[in-house]
């Protein structure tokens, strides 16, 4: 085994050590957000293209949410912060069931935006979505959110297929952060977090940061034929340890390690509320060094996860388990050639496993071993003209190990999951500074989205029926990546009346092999044995294509010293071509989103208010006997409220009272649980 991992790691080093046998001219330096920022007067980012630069310059349509947007938000949690970004659709389905789209096709455990920490990945690989109560940081620690919309799988890899959410915490080694906080609210909320920076030497300093939370679910059910029960107390807790050790004047070692807890109801991707429990853990470590070859990057990581699913909608009174191990090698280095150009070269491998009772028999398991190279120049044609070009190979083995259940053995053998993808990425990107106050963007990408664990692999689900005769959920290790093809024309304009300006984006996106949340029900292939023999089974498969067409704008600015305000606005709409009639994406997305926010502040005092709306969409609403074609639910337009006032004592000690959904006491937002009207009082101390 050890010889494996060791051929596994040499062959990452032959393949880049190509790249570094020529002397390159170097200036790379490692990143300090702070110093960049004030530098520059704006976020400074590595999202967009890998390489340092100001937000601005950026090839992609990108929005970074700063510390001070974090706090002013009043919000609780990470995707109440991303309802005022354009082009972002926040579905919740419980009080801390939330799930996070770009550029529309949310649904639940929505599966085509990458988050990150830190570079680290936060999405489950497991059931392919993230769960955002389960991200490991505290809000206070948290130094911008950078949310880049279209692909971007060339730079992050699979599953970066609408986008990319990098949140980046604070640099203990930078940034002397220390934050205690407590909230108290309606529905019995109680939360309680600390962060705190020990700069031990101006070589080495780490950040210690926990929190926990709990409340009472929402009480109203929107579809009665959610399995009775379900409801359950949500409860979390995180926490995490980051230290810098300055090596050499040149060159860093940052070691995180984190660990969280999650116990709460929330919204599976067949439309059903289940009871769910998950642990994570993670270990990274980076090693940055400016060489003469450039600016050499090392990561490496492992992410562990279990999760347990207390009632099943196929066996309400069984329990059902997942373990996912995920570990990760990355090898990067960027360098300038000359004065104009720069390039980043990286390499990496990912070992990605998963086992469990949702997986099939004791002992059985599925894994991916993937391999893939990436390359990014960026040439700075003038001082008016910039491209960049990204491109990355992905190759992924998938394979199978362990028995598999009776009822399934005669359709899948290991043999079935031996497979080996490979796929291409891409990014191109134009920027045009016009004028000192105009600048226009031109992009186009291909991103993809892989399978999830479970949709390849899930070898074992009885227990339904369809019009009496029993049905067997099944993975399917044939299914193609899903692909996003991208084309988008941006321009930004500043408005130095104001203290602002306007951006606006008109894209195009084309999504093929497109699979369904949850599965088709199609009838059993040849070799089913026992009860399935000739009847039917749940899969996921490749169902066809979509297109959708958008417009975002955004518009901000301040007045009278102390006002700052912003609008943002969203419309498209999607045209489907699926082969499976049940698969609605279309009627799924709303065709628009309009945001409004106002903010003041006058010395100690700041308050801000936000406005939400949504046009109305439809969203599938099972019954308790499934049916080929669910029934759709219209969740009817809607507008929320929310907002914050705060003051400071002291410049150290903030008394603040925040809401969220204030518009009633109930809402429907989902076809699953009530939106309720949560208001909430923090004292926050900085020291």
């Amino acid at each position: 085994m050890k010889s494996l991992w060791f051929r596994r790691i040499l062959s990452v080093v032959v393949l880049l050590a190509a790249f570094f046998l020529a002397p390159v001219e170097a200036h790379a330096q490692s990143i300090n957000y702070g110093s960049l920022e004030k530098l520059f007067g704006e976020p400074v980012t590595t999202s967009a293209t890998g390489k340092p630069q100001r937000v601005s310059d950026a090839p992609v349509d990108m929005y970074i949410v700063t510390q001070a947007d974090i706090r002013r938000s009043g919000a609780q949690n990470i995707p109440e912060i991303l309802r005022d970004v354009p082009g972002v659709n926040v579905l919740q389905s419980a009080s801390q069931d939330y799930d996070v789209s770009i550029r529309g096709y949310n649904t639940p455990y929505s599966s085509n935006l990458l988050v990150l920490v830190n570079g680290r990945q936060v999405y489950l690989d497991d059931y392919g979505y993230t769960n955002w109560a389960a991200i490991p940081v505290q809000l206070s620690e948290i130094r911008q959110i950078e949310v880049v919309e279209g692909p971007n799988t060339a730079l992050f890899g699979f599953n970066a297929a609408a986008g990319v959410i990098n949140i980046v915490t604070m640099n203990p080694l930078y940034d002397n952060v220390s934050h205690a906080g407590v909230t108290f609210g309606t529905g019995s909320y109680r939360e309680a977090n600390v962060v705190k920076t020990f700069q031990v030497n101006k070589d080495f300093a780490f950040r210690v940061s926990g929190g926990a939370s709990r409340s009472n679910e929402f009480g109203h059910i929107v579809n009665p034929n959610e399995p009775t029960g379900v409801i359950m107390q949500p409860e979390n807790h995180a926490m995490n340890i980051d230290g810098i050790y300055q090596l050499t004047p040149k060159s860093q070692l940052r070691v995180e390690a984190s660990n969280s807890g999650v116990h709460h109801t929330e919204m599976t991707a067949f439309n059903f509320l289940t009871q769910a429990q998950y642990v994570t853990n993670s270990l990274k470590a980076d090693y940055e060094a400016d060489t003469d070859y450039g600016l050499v990057k090392a990561t490496a990581y492992r992410n562990w996860l279990d999760a347990n699913y207390a009632q099943d909608i196929y066996n309400p009174s069984t329990t059902s388990d997942i373990s996912n191990n995920v570990s990760v090698m990355q090898l990067a280095d960027t360098f300038k050639a000359g004065i104009s150009n720069t390039f980043r070269i990286q390499g990496e491998y990912r070992h990605n496993a998963a086992s469990g009772t949702l997986l099939g028999p004791t002992g059985s398991s599925i894994q991916e071993d993937v391999y893939a190279m990436s390359g990014m120049w960026g040439w700075d044609i003038s001082s008016d003209w910039e491209l960049t070009n990204s491109v990355r190979v992905d190759r992924l083995h998938l394979s199978h190990s362990g028995p598999i259940d009776a009822s399934a053995a005669n359709v899948l053998t290991d043999a079935s999951f031996d497979r080996v993808i490979v796929e291409p990425s891409y990014n191109s990107g134009l920027v045009w500074k016009a004028t000192p106050i105009d600048s226009f963007r031109l992009n186009t990408g291909r991103g993809l989205r892989m399978a999830s664990l479970l949709d390849f692999g899930l070898s074992f689900r009885p227990g339904t029926t369809i019009s009496g005769f029993p049905v067997l959920q099944i993975g399917n290790p044939n299914i193609n990546p899903t692909v996003v093809t991208s084309y988008e024309l941006g321009w930004d304009h500043k408005i130095k009346a104001i203290e602002g300006g306007f951006n606006m984006d008109v894209f195009t996106e084309e999504m093929t092999d497109a699979m369904k949340p949850g599965g088709s029900i199609v009838a059993c292939p040849a070799g089913c044995t026992g009860p399935y023999s000739n009847n039917f089974i749940i899969q996921n498969n490749n169902i066809g294509w979509t297109r959708t067409i958008g417009t975002e704008f955004d518009l901000h600015g301040k007045f009278m010293e102390h006002w700052r305000w912003d609008v943002n606005d969203t419309v498209q709409r999607i045209y489907d071509h699926y082969t499976d009639a049940s698969a609605n994406t279309k009627d799924g997305t709303p065709v628009n989103l309009t945001n409004f926010h106002l903010g003041w502040h006058d010395g100690p005092w700041e308050s801000d208010a936000f406005v939400y709306f949504n046009t109305r969409f439809k969203q599938a609403a099972p019954t308790t006997n499934i049916t080929t074609t669910p029934p759709l639910m219209t969740i009817p337009a809607h507008v929320s409220f929310s907002g914050r006032v705060a003051y400071t004592f002291g410049d150290q000690t903030t008394l603040s009272l925040s809401g969220q959904s204030l518009q009633s006491a109930q809402s429907v937002t989902s076809t699953a649980l009530e939106t309720e009207r949560r208001v909430f009082i923090s004292l926050d101390q900085n020291f």
